[in-house]
């Protein structure tokens, strides 16, 4: 079996409101013997696309292309990581390294932001 991902913000650019919700609430996570979805499938059901909307989690659907069925999904949260300058001394040169690449140092407060 294929499977292709693709963004929810692609999808959102291209399908009306209604067209989506009725494509994420095809996705069914595993049943646990009770009546009380999961917290897997509410999260794409009910707060998916205001996630991605405010900015707070880009979510990535991904397909069977097979059967072109809905069969999962993932999510990544849009926060930045702080290292406070104390924190951040105790890092190895190469630890900084490796974030100062994508990362800044606020003025005035030594702490680390990494984007």
């Amino acid at each position: 079996m294929n499977y292709r991902t693709i963004s929810l913000d692609e999808i959102m650019k291209y399908l009306e409101k209604e067209e989506i919700q009725q494509l994420l609430k095809s996705f069914k996570g595993f049943n646990d013997g009770t009546s009380t979805p999961h917290d897997v499938e509410v999260f794409l059901h009910q707060k998916a696309v205001e996630f991605e909307r405010s900015a707070i989690a880009s979510t990535y659907l991904v397909f069977s292309t097979d059967s072109r069925e809905l069969v999962g999904f993932f999510s990544l949260a849009n926060r930045p990581l702080y290292f406070s300058k104390q924190n951040y001394q105790t890092l190895t040169k190469s630890q900084r390294k490796k974030i100062s690449r994508s990362g800044r140092t606020l003025k005035g407060s030594g702490s680390f932001f990494n984007e």
